[in-house]
């Protein structure tokens, strides 16, 4: 390893790697060959950062590097049973860094390592938070800002790249930062077409248009970036299919999901779609909360005899639809919003007002058992990051502590129930008091069916 990476490592001190291998059930050897890989892993992700994450990203890194105990954090974390420790820092970075592809990395560390899956995920908030530390130390110690951090890794890049673990480097498409530049632009085109479609045709008829429309922007963009790597026209054609053929589930899962969405919005929350908003259409109450715009009244009926009370395009209408839908495919990229749950500012006490949508999840989830679903809270962009993840954390456990109360099974949840996101993933512009408000809010996602 390199200095660099050695100097990371080194924080892993014998007695973290022994209560670490005791807490996972894994051999201290095993452990220490993980974070070997997972180090520099993290580096690249951390390099890699969307610039729309950094101010996120140095605050995290700056709280990390102003904890003197860190170390004596995790394995006090460890000792409580607690696998990931210290995890809120490490986890947090895992979330915005790879997002959805956190599984697969976890699985490709856990084949190079050898150990659990599981065992994986928990090394991974670990070694994130032992990054977290040393670069949030090195930048308050030389003054620098998350623009300076990321220009000093950049230095570093051809030796954290050749540190990787194999496989990384295919999963997330090569060289990253060329990757993610073509990914925004395809993006932005891609936008730009599915939502003039969505506009020419409301009765949904183009639907199957916007999972073709993805693949072909992805595969021109792919195959320009290959060519700019001056790969052959044969291996050009051999990589894109196979990346192709990876994308493709996903994509036109998103898809279904989105037109799903478009369908059950009023007029006027497609007509902002068109103009490229992405949160339904709404108003400020005096509290400053965002109160959604209601569709007309609907009796729902469940499979079990009982009828619920909602309204066209909420949240119950959009769940029970994707629940009863035989073509819709659960994941970790199905997501639906809460739109009447609200809280005391600055607080996980949720408002009286709250209780009429959730004593209707309560009975969508119950109704079907099979279903798995994870809760997701979420904050605006206003004070310390941190502490919006932990208060996005404490609002998420809240609504699953009333679901439960009300009922729900624990197997109504995903193996990790819920989880806070704080700013990340906004849905408004956090520019405007109606933006930060939007994206001050509980998320559910179905994970299986």
């Amino acid at each position: 390893m390199s200095n660099l990476l050695n100097s990371i490592k080194d924080l892993a001190t014998n007695e973290l790697v022994s209560k670490v291998a005791s807490s996972l059930g894994e051999n201290e050897g095993t452990v220490s060959k993980g974070l070997t890989s997972i180090i520099p892993t993290i580096l690249s992700g951390v390099m890699n950062t969307s610039s729309s994450n950094h101010s996120v990203l140095g605050d995290l890194l700056s709280v990390a590097g102003k904890d003197n105990n860190m170390i004596g954090n995790i394995i006090g974390g460890l000792t409580s049973g607690s696998n990931d420790g210290d995890g809120n820092i490490g986890g947090s970075i895992i979330n915005m860094i790879f997002g959805n592809k956190s599984d697969a990395i976890s699985n490709i560390i856990s084949n190079v390592s050898g150990m659990k899956s599981g065992s994986s995920n928990s090394l991974m908030s670990i070694g994130a938070s032992l990054v977290a530390s040393f670069l949030g130390k090195k930048m308050i110690g030389e003054g620098l800002n998350i623009g300076g951090i990321m220009n000093w890794l950049g230095g570093h890049k051809n030796e954290i790249n050749s540190a990787l673990p194999s496989g990384f480097s295919s999963l997330m498409g090569g060289d990253m930062s060329n990757l993610t530049s073509s990914a925004s632009n395809a993006t932005s085109k891609t936008a730009k077409m599915a939502t003039e479609a969505i506009s020419q045709e409301k009765d949904g008829g183009m639907k199957w248009l916007i999972p073709v429309i993805l693949l072909g922007l992805l595969g021109v963009g792919i195959w320009y970036w290959m060519k700019g790597c001056n790969k052959d026209e044969s291996s050009m054609k051999d990589e894109t299919t196979a990346i192709l053929d990876s994308a493709g589930n996903s994509i036109s899962n998103a898809a279904n999901v989105a037109a799903n969405e478009i369908d059950n919005m009023t007029d006027s929350a497609k007509a902002a779609v068109s103009n490229g908003a992405t949160a339904l259409a709404g108003k400020l109450d005096e509290a400053g909360n965002w109160i959604a715009s209601k569709g007309e009244p609907i009796k729902i009926k469940l499979d079990n005899g009982i009828e619920i009370d909602a309204t066209k395009g909420s949240l119950e209408d959009k769940l029970f639809s994707f629940i009863k839908d035989p073509a819709s495919v659960a994941g970790k990229d199905v997501w639906f919003n809460f739109e009447e749950l609200l809280f005391e500012t600055g607080k996980s006490t949720l408002k009286a007002s709250s209780a009429k949508q959730l004593e209707n999840a309560v009975a969508i989830l119950k109704a079907y058992p099979a279903v798995k679903v994870k809760l997701g809270g979420y904050t605006d962009n206003s004070g310390d990051s941190l502490a919006n993840v932990k208060l996005s954390d404490a609002r998420a456990k809240t609504v699953y502590n009333q679901l439960l109360n009300k009922g729900v099974a624990k197997t109504s949840f995903d193996e990790k129930a819920f989880e806070g996101y704080g700013p990340q993933f906004p849905i408004g512009d956090n520019n405007t008091p109606e933006g930060k408000a939007q994206n001050r809010r509980i998320s559910i996602s179905v994970r299986a069916k």
